[in-house]
């Protein structure tokens, strides 16, 4: 609950939340201004050429942007402008990874963007101020988009191995639709006990346990992630940053020693980079994320991001039922004939319990 020390910040507070509202339903200057992803409506769904690229930089200065291109095709790297004949506002929702459509301006030797391609996936969080004044509102922040697969870097030790945690990305990725890969490392500090991986095991999830030495496991992950686009998550300090510079045989990132008191990182990352270590082998570096918000999961709402559960939900007696305890439930029907797997629906149970003790 949100607390105000006086009258006067309750008022500050609605009147923010009006001025936000009122911005929200009108253009000014003959500006459209655009609420949702733009790129999703009708209108410009069918906008598109025959020259597809991905994104990968965007710069900015007095003239406007220019967006730095690279066709899987040609293999070609170039520039490019965004096009005069749509809203410069569109050109606001795009995100490095992103596949966009291009064609040569008439005339010229040069390219613009006409059109974005519908994302495969996408990583992403909700954030917002902690101000009092602005708890309203609140922004989606795009980590990554089209990935083949999201690497769960964890560590053994140091900090130790934290199955809650990959738990609660397993979900993320799960709402996102992105498949998951469990990768930890420190394997030659300490080894994690087995009990705490078996649900993991038990998913079918793919593991690999990594050491400082250029070993057989090592190669196997290289291997695994080859001609693919990754993206590596986890909270900082656990060697991400490390484990991306085995990948790709240089120095990429510089690394500090840790404080043998607290073994947090005196400099770690903080941007998403792409690096292409091998022929249309890409690795997405994110941010360490420290508070990892999962659009606000609730226990009432988590059901409806198990995508095993989505035809079942409407299935139980009852229309608000939890899947856990309540008679004639469909959920727990199909766990019971093994139509769901009890890996997952241990998994559910897990993370429904933790968010009833919040």
């Amino acid at each position: 609950m949100v607390r105000y020390n006086n009258k006067y910040e309750k008022n500050q507070r609605k009147k923010l939340q009006n001025i936000s509202k009122k911005n929200e339903q009108q253009t000014t200057a003959g500006k459209k201004e655009f609420t949702t992803d733009p790129w999703l409506e009708k209108e410009y769904k069918d906008l598109k050429s025959d020259n597809l690229a991905l994104l990968t930089k965007v710069t900015a200065n007095h003239s406007g942007k220019t967006f730095f291109l690279y066709d899987l095709e040609s293999w070609n790297k170039f520039e490019a402008k965004f096009t005069k004949n749509l809203e410069k506002e569109l050109s606001k929702f795009f995100v490095v990874w992103d596949f966009v459509y291009y064609q040569n301006i008439e005339e010229s030797e040069d390219f613009e963007i006409v059109g974005r391609k519908k994302r495969n996936n996408k990583l992403a969080r909700v954030k917002w101020d902690a101000n009092r004044l602005s708890l309203w509102d609140k922004k989606e922040q795009i980590f990554a988009v089209n990935i083949d697969y999201g690497i769960i870097v964890a560590s053994a030790t140091q900090p130790n191995f934290n199955p809650g945690m990959v738990e609660r990305y397993l979900l993320l990725f799960e709402y996102h639709g992105i498949k998951p890969v469990l990768c930890i490392t420190k394997n030659d500090l300490a080894l994690v006990d087995p009990e705490e991986l078996q649900l993991f095991v038990d998913l079918w999830l793919e593991l690999f346990f990594i050491t400082k030495d250029e070993d057989d496991e090592l190669m196997r992950f290289k291997d695994f992630i080859s001609n693919k686009t990754v993206v590596f998550v986890w909270n900082s300090w656990v060697g991400k940053t490390s484990l991306t510079n085995k990948i790709y045989w240089e120095q990429i990132g510089k690394e500090w020693n840790t404080s043998e008191k607290t073994w947090y990182w005196k400099h770690t990352t903080t941007s998403s980079t792409v690096y292409e270590w091998s022929d249309k082998s890409f690795v997405i570096d994110t941010p360490g994320i420290m508070n990892l918000n999962l659009f606000e999961a609730t226990k009432e709402n988590l059901k409806y991001l198990f995508s095993d559960f989505i035809e079942l939900n409407n299935e139980c007696k009852y229309k608000k039922c939890t899947h856990t305890r309540e008679p004639d439930c469909a959920v727990v029907q199909a766990f019971e004939d093994d139509i769901i797997q009890p890996a997952r629906f241990a998994l559910y149970l897990n993370l429904y319990q933790k968010l009833s003790d919040k």
